[in-house]
């Protein structure tokens, strides 16, 4: 959606594979754009979309595609507005992601939109920074729970890693169970706030067998040179 008269148009690939920024820049012209929906590639169909316009995440500045280490990346604020929804997928989940969040304040990259009994339910980055899954009932340490891999600006991490404003790379597993159904949503909002370029779930996976999992990082890391 570009905001100088709120035309939309869908922007699929270019001869390469990768997201045609051409043709956002083509449509966008001087105007912001901003993204309604965030196509599902899973052929699920399952979109994440956003229909109120102050809450859709940044693509283009008016004069460039948003990216992040050359790669293309939605801009979300921190304002607990910018956001997409989904439908809840079947826990539990399997996370792979690549994003970049600002590493100052709390920030949801996914949560779901119900309040659960003591916490919020969302896979977060909390001041330091670190990373934690929260479950229905209290905070877990999310990359312990884990068992998997984290790259941030081309060295892995052990331990809990930070997000800073670096590039960051993840594999998750969402054990305890949370269904989530937002990006960047949580019940009591604290929105991310960074660039987020791709995320790839599982559901009904207690974590991909190793190989996969490798084979997932590999495939990622080719093309965004994280590590």
């Amino acid at each position: 959606r570009r905001d100088s008269d709120d035309s939309e148009t869908d922007i699929g690939f270019d001869s390469s594979g990768d997201l045609d920024t051409s043709a956002i820049a083509t449509h966008c012209g001087s105007a912001n754009g901003y993204v309604v929906t965030w196509y599902d590639q899973s052929g699920n169909t399952n979109n994440a979309t956003q229909s109120t316009d102050g809450s859709q995440p940044q693509i283009y500045t008016g004069s460039a595609v948003i990216t992040n280490n050359g790669k293309p990346g939605l801009q979300f604020d921190n304002s607990g507005q910018d956001q997409l929804f989904f439908t809840q997928v079947s826990s539990p989940e399997t996370v792979f992601s690549v994003c970049g969040g600002d590493g100052s304040s709390f920030s949801t990259l996914l949560g779901a939109d119900t309040p659960s009994t003591a916490y919020d339910k969302s896979l977060r980055q909390i001041p330091g920074p670190v990373w934690y899954l929260d479950s229905p009932s209290t905070p877990q340490d999310g990359y312990n729970e884990a068992n998997g891999d984290a790259y941030i600006d081309g060295s892995q991490v052990t331990g809990r890693p930070s997000g800073g404003s670096q590039q960051l790379f993840f594999a998750w597993n969402t054990s305890p169970v949370i269904s989530f159904s937002s990006i960047a949503a949580r019940y009591l909002n604290r929105s991310w706030y960074g660039k987020i370029q791709e995320i790839v779930i599982y559901e009904n996976t207690d974590y991909i067998d190793s190989t996969n999992r490798s084979g997932m990082e590999t495939d990622i890391n080719t093309y965004f040179s994280i590590y």
